[in-house]
Protein backbone atom coordinates (compact mmCIF):
# COMPACT_ATOMS: atom_id res chain seq x y z
CA UNK A 1 0.00 0.00 0.00
CA UNK A 2 2.84 2.56 0.80
CA UNK A 3 4.18 2.63 -3.11
CA UNK A 4 0.45 2.86 -4.33
CA UNK A 5 0.19 5.86 -1.69
CA UNK A 6 3.21 7.48 -3.07
CA UNK A 7 2.69 7.15 -6.86
CA UNK A 8 -1.20 8.51 -5.98
CA UNK A 9 0.49 11.32 -3.86
CA UNK A 10 2.94 12.30 -6.96
CA UNK A 11 -0.06 12.62 -9.31
CA UNK A 12 -2.02 14.43 -7.05
CA UNK A 13 0.85 16.89 -7.06
CA UNK A 14 1.69 16.67 -10.76
CA UNK A 15 -1.80 17.27 -11.70
CA UNK A 16 -1.84 20.59 -9.77
CA UNK A 17 -3.72 19.27 -5.83
CA UNK A 18 -2.17 20.97 -3.01
CA UNK A 19 -2.39 18.20 -0.22
CA UNK A 20 -2.41 19.37 3.28
CA UNK A 21 -1.75 16.45 5.23
CA UNK A 22 -2.21 12.52 5.59
CA UNK A 23 -3.25 10.92 8.74
CA UNK A 24 -3.83 7.12 9.16
CA UNK A 25 -6.89 6.57 9.83
CA UNK A 26 -6.38 2.68 11.08
CA UNK A 27 -4.20 -0.14 9.81
CA UNK A 28 -4.80 -0.03 6.15
CA UNK A 29 -6.75 3.11 5.89
CA UNK A 30 -5.21 6.81 5.01
CA UNK A 31 -7.22 10.08 4.69
CA UNK A 32 -5.72 12.66 2.56
CA UNK A 33 -6.45 16.20 2.83
CA UNK A 34 -6.16 19.04 0.53
CA UNK A 35 -5.41 22.98 1.12
CA UNK A 36 -6.46 24.33 -2.05
CA UNK A 37 -9.95 23.14 -1.79
CA UNK A 38 -12.19 23.62 1.22
CA UNK A 39 -13.50 20.14 2.27
CA UNK A 40 -11.97 18.05 -0.16
CA UNK A 41 -10.97 14.53 1.39
CA UNK A 42 -10.01 11.18 -0.15
CA UNK A 43 -10.08 8.59 2.08
CA UNK A 44 -7.68 5.50 0.79
CA UNK A 45 -7.13 2.06 1.35
CA UNK A 46 -5.15 -1.11 -0.68
CA UNK A 47 -7.76 -0.81 -3.11
CA UNK A 48 -10.49 1.35 -2.37
CA UNK A 49 -11.05 4.87 -2.51
CA UNK A 50 -13.89 7.50 -1.45
CA UNK A 51 -13.64 10.93 -2.56
CA UNK A 52 -15.66 13.35 -0.21
CA UNK A 53 -15.91 16.35 -2.08
CA UNK A 54 -16.82 19.15 -0.31
CA UNK A 55 -16.65 22.57 -2.42
CA UNK A 56 -14.67 21.23 -4.78
CA UNK A 57 -15.95 22.17 -8.53
CA UNK A 58 -16.86 19.74 -11.04
CA UNK A 59 -13.89 19.54 -13.23
CA UNK A 60 -11.76 19.44 -9.76
CA UNK A 61 -13.85 16.67 -9.18
CA UNK A 62 -14.25 14.45 -12.69
CA UNK A 63 -9.76 15.24 -12.62
CA UNK A 64 -9.90 13.57 -8.94
CA UNK A 65 -11.70 10.51 -10.53
CA UNK A 66 -9.48 10.45 -13.63
CA UNK A 67 -6.29 10.11 -11.62
CA UNK A 68 -7.71 7.34 -8.76
CA UNK A 69 -9.64 5.33 -10.93
CA UNK A 70 -6.09 4.45 -12.56
CA UNK A 71 -5.00 2.59 -9.36
CA UNK A 72 -8.23 2.60 -7.20
CA UNK A 73 -11.46 1.57 -7.11
CA UNK A 74 -13.87 4.47 -6.08
CA UNK A 75 -16.73 3.68 -3.22
CA UNK A 76 -19.36 5.70 -1.76
CA UNK A 77 -18.62 4.22 1.74
CA UNK A 78 -14.96 2.97 3.16
CA UNK A 79 -14.91 1.85 6.43
CA UNK A 80 -11.87 0.32 7.91
CA UNK A 81 -11.62 -3.67 8.01
CA UNK A 82 -11.28 -3.58 11.59
CA UNK A 83 -14.25 -1.42 12.14
CA UNK A 84 -16.17 -3.64 9.75
CA UNK A 85 -15.54 -7.04 11.69
CA UNK A 86 -16.43 -5.44 14.76
CA UNK A 87 -19.81 -4.56 13.34
CA UNK A 88 -20.09 -8.62 11.90
CA UNK A 89 -19.60 -9.74 15.16
CA UNK A 90 -21.90 -7.28 17.01
CA UNK A 91 -24.43 -8.64 14.38
CA UNK A 92 -23.92 -12.09 14.37
CA UNK A 93 -25.81 -12.34 17.50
Amino acid sequence: MKEKLISLTEKLLKAGFQIEGIEVESREMVRIKFMDIKGLELLVNGDFAKITAGECKQTELKKLEKIIKKDYTLKDNLDAFEEDMFSKLLNAS
